[in-house]
């Protein structure tokens, strides 16, 4: 099951797990940048993966990336199927042209001061790695 956890759960093996997808809120996602926890993920019906973080303030959400290749947020930095739950992770989230959440950026967020510029770099290194194991 750790291999599961890390890279994603079925819906129902998460609630058998003890994980309660139920009580993230995918609606009222706030946007801008902030930090949380991945918690941890679970596969779509559709090809996506949903991501559920802690936010730094408590709040739940769940976020979704859609696959492109990989699963990515619309920048196409950080591949979320390759984090590790538990990894803390600076996001970017806006609105769609119609209403909807967006993940629009996700980074490794450091513990310390900012961690922008160093989450930014890692999501490069990651871009890059993925680009290279293509043939």
């Amino acid at each position: 099951m750790t291999s599961n956890l890390a890279r994603g759960l079925s819906f129902r093996a998460a609630v058998a797990a003890g994980l309660e997808p139920a009580a993230y809120d995918g609606l009222s996602v706030p946007e801008g940048e902030w930090r949380g926890t991945l918690d941890f993920k679970v596969w779509g019906k559709r090809p996506c993966l949903h991501c559920y973080l802690t936010a730094e303030d408590g709040g739940k959400y769940r976020l979704a990336v859609w696959f492109d290749r990989d699963y990515r947020p619309r920048d196409g930095g950080l591949d979320l199927s390759r984090t590790p739950p538990g990894t803390r992770l600076g996001v970017r989230v806006g609105r769609n042209r119609i209403g909807r959440v967006e993940w629009e950026s996700a980074w490794v967020a450091e513990e310390s001061g900012d961690g922008r510029n160093v989450g930014r770099s890692l999501q490069m290194q990651d871009s890059q790695n993925a680009s290279k194991e293509e043939p």
